[in-house]
């Protein structure tokens, strides 16, 4: 039978399998630590520079990870079965905050209980990594996009990650299982609410979103991909001949 290569690794990995081999030795060790599942309402911050000891795994909602200095930044949105607080990078914690966006559930656990887990179960600790690389990459991308001069190759390129990732197709195209406003999008993409708000306005025009209040569906992906790559002429042309 061949190795398992990196790759296997990686899209094999799963979170929720690193968390529930956690809960297990916590009860193995009897640890005085209740995992008791905590819901949570959109809006709340439930982790901050304060929680750095602390870990949490989220099981259902999603959640915003922001970056305040000298402009506030989503750094990425997270959705369930994620774990927020191991092994980053000690700096963040000063820097970051995660703020959720809709109502849902977490556990939380101590993060010497968990390098504890980690330390006695080694097997665990690579996929962990990739999982973190993953994220890395995830902002990485994201950042690399902030060259773009234009608001709307910003827009397209976020929306398009964001309907990848998390979007659900309805009869009105693909959603996002959570509220986005226009102020939010803006903080994602390192622009003003008033410039993705004019954009916003012209992907509407041109049919290629349909926004209602915080909700945003995309009516056709290809359209929103291609839109920053073709002038308004060529792009009824090609789309609305």
């Amino acid at each position: 039978m061949p190795e398992n290569t990196v790759d296997d690794v990686w899209n094999a990995f799963k979170v929720d399998d690193v968390w529930n081999a956690f809960k297990v030795d916590l009860s193995r060790r009897d640890c005085p630590v209740g995992l008791t599942p905590k819901k949570f309402e959109g809006g709340e911050l439930i982790y901050g520079p304060e929680d750095a000891d602390q870990i949490l795994y989220l099981i259902s909602g999603y959640a915003k990870g922001i970056k305040y200095g000298g402009r506030v930044l989503i750094v990425d949105i997270f959705g369930p079965a994620t774990i927020i607080g191991e092994l980053r990078i000690p700096e963040a914690h000063e820097e970051i905050e995660y703020q959720t966006l809709i109502r849902g559930t977490y556990e939380s656990a101590s993060l010497t209980d968990f390098k504890i887990f980690l330390a006695n179960n080694p097997e665990y600790v690579f996929p962990l990594l990739v999982n973190n690389l993953r994220n890395s990459n995830n902002f990485i991308n994201k950042i690399s996009h902030f060259d773009m001069e234009q608001t709307s190759k910003r827009i397209s390129y976020i929306l398009g990650e964001l309907m990848d990732c998390f979007g659900e197709q309805t009869d009105r195209g693909t959603i996002l299982p959570f509220p986005v406003t226009h102020e939010e999008i803006g903080q994602l993409i390192g622009r003003a609410r008033e410039n993705v708000t004019l954009e916003l306005n012209r992907l509407t025009e041109y049919g290629i979103v349909d926004i209602k209040r915080r909700d945003i569906a995309v009516i056709d992906l290809e359209k929103l991909k291609s839109w920053p790559n073709l002038s308004k002429s060529k792009f009824k042309e090609t789309y609305q001949s």
